[in-house]
């Protein structure tokens, strides 16, 4: 009897929460619904419990019940953790593009149309950023090269130094980390109808005067991306831990790939446009990492180039603690290899 009244009682609650306090979305109340009508239903008929828990040899007696109640509830738990988590991934997505769309909107700069669209991805990056524009080079092998800064949601003076060098720039209207960015910038690229697209940071800490190095493997058939190593060129080291860091995953990603990668996590590359097309691409941060994943796993041709890495001119690094950033950076590659 306390479980039936338990049951109704939840019903009623619900019914009048949704009536006389906030509306239900249908799958709340579905789910809610659910657990209302189970409840009441074993109330009514314990047996139909007891029958459930024979089959999986749980009896009723010595606190089997128990057992098999909460392997119940548990299993019930699970499933809706599923469910939620599925919802928030397609929520998020929506999000994404809706910022995205936003962003696009909100571009300021003229249309050059160039055959290299550079990508710049930037956060509080005023005083770098004019000295990364000032080094793009307004040619790479034979081909008219075009800069495009995509500003993260800051809060100081980025997108106004970018203006004044007359180069285009979009702006997010909420932070919403570095892949979000580069997402903005391959979708402008792909409606200009940009042959390659280069990225690189805003931090100074890249050379584009090697551009060129990305760029003729693809422009001579011989790669679809291109990824920069400092590992085969030269680069000033700014954390012990990070640096040992990046050598263990090159390691785990040339085991998982079948393909030897000996800089996993460099933000300059370039890849043919086409082939953005393809990709899926959802991560908020750790790029460069998902979009070697991805490239590998559909048989793109990859190649690595030497190229320099410098620390930074000023500021300091916004990747945060070494410890997060490791754990953050494992969690996608999991996730992009299983998905």
């Amino acid at each position: 009897m306390t479980g039936l009244l338990v049951g109704i009682g939840l019903l009623a609650a619900l019914f009048l929460y949704r009536r006389f306090v906030r509306r239900l979305s249908n799958f709340t109340m579905i789910i809610s619904l659910t657990i209302c009508t189970l409840i009441i239903v074993f109330a009514l008929f314990p047996n139909t419990l007891n029958d459930l828990l024979i089959t999986y040899s749980l009896k009723p007696e010595n606190g089997q019940r128990l057992i098999g109640l909460l392997m119940l509830s548990n299993l019930l738990i699970f499933l809706f953790l599923f469910i939620l988590a599925a919802r928030h991934d397609a929520l998020q997505q929506t999000v994404d593009r809706l910022v995205t769309a936003i962003t696009k909107q909100a571009y300021q700069g003229e249309h050059v149309g160039a055959p290299i669209l550079v990508v710049i991805p930037a956060y509080d990056e005023e005083e770098n950023i004019g000295l990364v524009l000032d080094r793009i080079p307004k040619e790479v092998c034979g081909k008219q090269v075009e800069a495009v800064v995509v500003v993260d949601g800051g809060t100081d003076r980025t997108a106004e130094v970018v203006k004044a060098r007359k180069v285009g720039v979009a702006t997010h209207v909420i932070n919403r980390g570095q892949a979000a960015s580069l997402r903005v910038g391959y979708s402008l690229a792909i409606e200009r109808g940009a042959e390659i697209v280069v990225t690189l940071d805003a931090d100074n800490q890249h050379h584009p005067e090697e551009m060129a190095r990305l760029v003729k493997p693809i422009l001579d058939g011989k790669a679809d991306m291109v990824n920069g190593s400092r590992v085969l060129g030269h680069y000033e080291k700014d954390s012990q831990v990070r640096a040992l860091g990046v050598v263990l995953f090159n390691y785990l990603i040339s085991f998982m790939a079948g393909t030897r990668i000996t800089d996993c996590s460099n933000g300059f590359r370039a890849i043919r446009t086409s082939c953005l097309r393809e990709l899926t691409l959802v991560q908020t941060q750790y790029h460069a990492t998902e979009m070697l994943l991805e490239c590998l796993r559909r048989g793109f041709r990859f190649q690595e180039v030497p190229i320099t890495i410098s620390n930074r001119t000023y500021g300091v690094s916004k990747k945060g603690p070494s410890m997060y950033y490791a754990l953050g950076f494992l969690r996608t590659i999991v996730v992009t290899w299983l998905r």
